[in-house]
């Protein structure tokens, strides 16, 4: 049996959306890039103090979490994942200065897969320190105290367009794929 591990944010959960669609309702901040934009994970490189001072007012809402859409084939690859004998669990790391992002995970979490699943639901700041065979994510280079026992397939988002050398998921459509590859 395969332990698979899968990221929320931009991996299942359609983060670009919510946050571009916040950027667009809020003044100020017309010049901070959107999501098809980003060059990198973070979110304030290259930013004025002002317009980080709006990313992480945005980053700060109340419900952002809990308010993202599922991203297409997500919620039907997860499923797949369990009938197939897998082992799967969500693992996410917090915006720590969201005081309800950890309430909000869990609650997208239970709205859109149901109750069972938060039980499958790891929030850490530091992956590495959780066991497994595969880490489906979006984050380019995940660092942390420990070194991995999971292989990482990124998930193709603009900001990781530049990253090399991992196995990729363009889709959720071919995570068997993927994950056979990941595993040679």
């Amino acid at each position: 049996m395969t332990r698979i591990l899968v990221d929320l944010d931009d991996t299942i959960a359609d983060w670009s959306s919510r946050y571009d669609s916040a950027l667009n309702r809020t003044q100020g901040a017309e010049n901070i890039p959107r999501s098809h934009q980003h060059e990198s994970f973070d979110l304030t490189t290259g930013r004025t103090p002002a317009e980080k001072k709006i990313i992480h007012a945005i980053m700060a809402e109340h419900s952002f979490y809990a308010e993202l859409q599922p991203i297409t084939g997500a919620i039907r690859a997860l499923q797949e994942m369990v009938m197939d004998g897998h082992e799967v669990f969500l693992v996410t790391s917090p915006w720590v200065s969201n005081p309800t992002c950890a309430s909000d995970k869990l609650r997208w979490v239970e709205d859109h897969l149901g109750t069972e699943w938060s039980r499958r639901t790891i929030i850490t700041s530091d992956k590495t320190m959780i066991r497994g065979d595969v880490l489906f994510d979006d984050k380019g280079e995940i660092t942390g105290i420990a070194t991995p026992t999971w292989t990482q397939i990124l998930v193709s988002q603009p900001h990781n367009r530049h990253t090399e050398g991992l196995v990729r998921l363009r889709g959720w459509f071919n995570w068997r794929e993927a994950v056979m590859e990941a595993l040679k």
